[in-house]
């Protein structure tokens, strides 16, 4: 007893008693859940596009941009997202450029479209994410020919202006489960650091 300076040894016999199921521990860090599984996804976007440079005059008219894209896409973390792809990009600005100039370089609707492959990420918080793209042009005529037209040489930042093409974006959930998502949000898309156009999307998962 503490109280009053003494010790009082004792020896206890019990037994213990559990109704539930005996389970075994599960490591959760490296589990595969159902929202972390490898899914399809596909993009719907329209943008709006606008030709200028630093030496042309801008404020002109704004044509349209068609975006759509495809791929797969895992959740590897409550806070990331990672994806691969392909899209085609259609520009109605270089399509009328290339009738009303009476362009001898083929199909108008098919120089005026850019095929690529790109990867993305997005930062999940809540139903918002931050979604950051960088992808490889492969197939881009209209911009090659446009800086050849003049008699103009690619230069180095040419080079990688026709083959780079990012994103950076906003997008919500509005629909979020482990089966589909419905995904809408808004991209600025950029060759380089050189803005291309703004666009509004539509992605869905499954």
């Amino acid at each position: 007893m503490p109280n009053i300076g003494m010790n009082l040894p004792t020896v206890n016999l019990f037994y213990r008693y559990s109704y539930s199921d005996p389970h075994e521990d599960v490591d959760y860090k490296y589990r595969d859940r159902p929202d972390q599984e490898w899914k399809i996804f596909v993009n719907l976007g329209l943008g709006m596009h606008e030709f200028g440079t630093s030496t042309k005059p801008a404020n002109g008219p704004n044509y349209q941009v068609y975006d759509i894209g495809f791929g797969i896409c895992k959740k590897t973390s409550p806070i990331h997202k990672f994806r691969l792809g392909v899209n085609m990009l259609q520009y109605d600005s270089f399509e009328k450029f290339i009738i009303y100039q009476e362009l001898d370089i083929g199909d108008p609707f098919l120089k005026s479209s850019v095929l690529g492959v790109f990867g993305a990420h997005e930062f999940l918080f809540g139903d918002f994410a931050l979604y950051t793209e960088l992808g490889l042009d492969i197939y881009k005529p209209f911009y090659r020919y446009m800086v050849t037209m003049n008699g103009d040489k690619f230069t180095v930042k040419d080079i990688l202006k026709s083959i780079n093409s990012n994103k950076l974006g906003l997008r919500y959930y509005f629909i979020k489960s482990y089966d589909y998502a419905i995904i809408g949000g808004v991209n600025l898309k950029v060759n380089m650091a050189q803005a291309d156009f703004v666009e509004i999307i539509c992605s869905f998962e499954f």
